[in-house]
């Protein structure tokens, strides 16, 4: 468990609580997941989150963590940007429209060298009110390789 509680966590926390969902939540680094005595059928891992750990040692070590929360023939469903992906610019993408309350515009830049692709985020939002704010992010995800993935899936899997 870590105190560093984003607010996407606090917004679920107060959907589940409103709804009087039994859910437990838990905010970890993914190379360091410790859920004791806890084992699950299913793990999934969205929104291409794997390529943000920019580690290879870390992936493996998050992937061997999650192993062994998973029942004996568990799943594990992820999704990942692939090298292509991010070499092409198919993180690029804008939503400039005048009607929206949230505008944005992303652009992409890869370096080869380091299979590293940085992700330059400028929002725009309109509150209801009229009022607007101005934000920026910068994301970076690691291009790993088809194969570098199938083989630590499989290392991840045999020391389980």
């Amino acid at each position: 468990w870590s105190s560093d509680v984003c607010s996407s966590d606090l917004v679920a926390r107060q959907k589940a609580k409103e709804r009087e969902l039994p859910i437990r939540y838990f905010v970890q680094d993914a190379a360091e997941l410790t859920l004791p005595k806890q084992r699950f059928d299913l793990c999934t891992c969205l929104f291409d989150s794997m390529n943000y750990i920019l580690d290879p040692t870390r992936f493996q070590m998050a992937l061997q963590r999650v192993f062994e929360h998973l029942v004996p023939r568990g799943l594990f469903i992820f999704d990942m940007n692939s090298e292509y992906a991010l070499i092409n610019n198919f993180f690029d993408q804008e939503n400039l429209l005048m009607d929206e309350p949230l505008k944005y515009d992303w652009r992409s830049t890869y370096v080869p060298s380091l299979r590293i692709c940085k992700v330059d985020m400028d929002f725009e939002y309109t509150s209801p009110e009229g009022d607007i704010t101005e934000f920026q992010e910068t994301h970076l995800q690691y291009a790993y390789r088809t194969e570098e993935v199938k083989e630590m899936l499989k290392i991840g899997r045999a020391h389980v």
